[in-house]
This record gives structure tokens, sequence and C-alpha cells, in this order.
């Protein structure tokens, strides 16, 4: 089953970031510079989908454990 929550996530992290890369692109055009920047770009990126989906572990834990007691 896919979770659509972090599928949305998921796509909302790719359009921010792919209009970040396109910026750089366009407006740096040197390589020795536009290179190490859409490196930082991938690592933030990587970071930010961990991010999401150790948040949604969470929120899912949190809402399993509260629906257990009610």
């Amino acid at each position: 089953m896919i979770n659509t929550k972090l599928f949305n996530t998921n796509d909302l992290i790719d359009t921010i970031q792919n209009a970040k890369r396109d910026w750089i692109n366009a407006v740096v055009t040197e390589d020795t510079v536009s290179k190490p920047l859409v490196a930082a770009l991938e690592a933030e990126t990587s970071f930010a989908k961990s991010l999401a989906e150790a948040t949604e572990k969470y929120v899912n834990t949190l809402g399993g454990t509260f629906a257990d007691k009610a």
C-alpha cells in the first residue's frame, strides 16, 4: 500500500528542490561553482525526505498508541 501522505510530501520536496536546482543552473553558469551547490542541494533533499519519513513514522506510532487506548 502506498502511503499517500508521504508520497505527497516527497512530491512537494521534489518540486521545491527542482525549482532550486533550475535556479542554480540558470543563474550560476560556472561549473566549478554550480556543481558543489547542486551536490549540497542533493544532500538537503535526502535529509528532507528522511526527516519527512521519520516524522510520518512517529506520528503514525503516536496515532496507533492513542487509538489503542481509546
